[in-house]
């Protein structure tokens, strides 16, 4: 039901953004080691991806990619 309710916000919010044009500015960071590839997979989305999110206004797309990869780690 959790998921459920997390993937039909989502799908809302993706409807709003696509109205609303809002600027976002993200980051995603690809790690792989021993010929492995880190992805997560979050409640809200079908797919698996790379670990990532936005960019706050203080830090460098760089210094995100780091903070969401410590964050899904």
């Amino acid at each position: 039901m959790r998921q459920a309710l997390l993937r039909l916000a989502y799908l809302a919010a993706r409807a709003v953004w696509f109205v609303a044009r809002p600027l976002h500015t993200g980051a995603v960071i690809a790690l792989w080691q021993d010929g492995k590839v880190l992805l997560v997979h979050q409640a809200y989305r079908r797919s698996w991806s790379f670990p990532g999110g936005g960019v706050k206004a203080s830090e460098t797309p760089e210094t995100a990619a780091l903070r969401e990869a410590r964050e899904e780690l």
